[in-house]
């Protein structure tokens, strides 16, 4: 962002950004938070933001990367953020340490050690479903925005770069992601990005 540099972004006020991540920036778009109101859940709200998106894209072809903070609420079992966090991380991480986290997320109701005895799958399909399973003994499920930035993506599509807790939106987890516009499954392509 040639007019504002890093602080332009929302995201910086989450985590650092090396230098390393410059490339990226001069052919992507931020994606900022979005919130579906409880009365409009199960509608086809969040369907129409991803319209949106994708005609955005279409008109701006030279995009080649989105990326932006995901949440976990802070209402949801620690226990139960920290699975999920494992999950995507073991299987979508990226390890490049282009980004820093202000607020590192560190485990605390699981160990590492612990986590990687639940997580015995060899795909990250085996591993969904034990993931889906233990998020059942807390009553909660996978937050939807995490399980559509996997599914719109072919492998190495998405990368989950790093985990924050932000004290100024009530210790939510925010998880940094990459996706690379070109890695867009092609169903989602042609649902998605399209003239409008």
């Amino acid at each position: 962002n040639a007019n504002y540099g890093y602080e332009g972004f929302y995201t910086n006020s989450l985590f650092k950004f090396d230098e390393k991540f410059e490339p990226y920036l001069n052919n992507s778009i931020e994606l900022g938070r979005s919130f579906v109101q409880p009365k409009y859940w199960g509608s086809r709200a969040l369907d129409y933001l991803w319209q949106g998106i994708g005609a955005y894209l279409y008109k701006n072809q030279h995009i080649r990367y989105m990326f932006g903070g995901v949440s976990l609420s802070a209402g949801m079992p620690r226990n139960a953020q920290e699975l999920i966090i494992y999950y995507y991380d073991k299987h979508y991480g990226d390890k490049k340490e282009y980004i820093h986290p202000k607020n590192h997320f560190k485990y605390a109701g699981n160990s590492i050690e612990t986590l990687d005895t639940i997580f015995i799958g060899e795909t990250p399909e085996e591993n969904l479903k034990i993931l889906k399973e233990h998020l059942g003994f807390y009553g909660v499920t996978i937050p939807t925005l995490y399980k559509q930035y996997t599914d719109l993506c072919e492998e190495k599509g998405i990368s989950f770069m790093g985990y924050n807790v932000d004290k100024d939106f009530e210790n939510c987890i925010d998880s940094f992601i990459l996706v690379d516009v070109e890695k867009i499954k092609e169903r989602k392509r042609s649902r998605y990005i399209k003239e409008s």
